[in-house]
């Protein structure tokens, strides 16, 4: 099962797709794999605050900025694992900003090989995605991102099996 949840920042999206790789997973092994990058204090307290929320739901967090699939040994069996991907859209800015790949169309192929990748080897896959719009008063760079993100988004929403895109508050 490969379930994309998408919506505004704090809109819930997180806490909806924890509970439903709990669900999913049951018995099984659920892994929190962690995309975020910190740069100031705002950024250690969003991730506390997620910490927290999945402390005693048995999570094994993995904290991957990029390159996602090296988190996950080939020699490994995976297909009793459920993973919660958090998130596609830091995933985005991690390729971008950090591993300087180029914005647009093959930064978005990129990325969504690599997790449809990681959906084949596991049973659950669960992703968390922003929404942004575009907007004339951001930089260049933030809108090729976004651009580049809203390209991820549409391929992914294609390939999931489920697309949850609702106001989870």
């Amino acid at each position: 099962m490969f379930i994309v949840i998408a919506g505004s920042s704090n809109s819930g999206k997180s806490k909806k797709a924890e509970e439903i790789a709990v669900r999913l997973a049951g018995d099984d092994t659920k892994i929190y794999l962690a995309t975020m990058i910190t740069y100031d204090e705002e950024g250690k307290k969003r991730i506390e605050k997620h910490r927290r929320m999945r402390q005693g739901k048995g999570f094994i967090t993995v904290e991957k900025p990029y390159d996602i699939l090296e988190a996950f040994h080939k020699t490994d069996s995976h297909t009793s694992k459920t993973v919660l991907l958090e998130c596609a859209a830091n995933l985005t800015a991690n390729e971008i900003f950090e591993k300087k790949s180029p914005m647009g169309s093959d930064t978005a192929s990129k990325l969504l090989e690599d997790i449809i990748s990681l959906s084949k080897i596991v049973k659950h896959l669960v992703v968390v995605t922003d929404i942004f719009e575009e907007n004339d008063s951001y930089s260049d760079d933030t809108i090729g991102y976004i651009r580049t993100l809203n390209e991820l988004n549409r391929r992914l929403f294609l390939a999931a099996d489920e697309v949850i895109t609702d106001d989870f508050v």
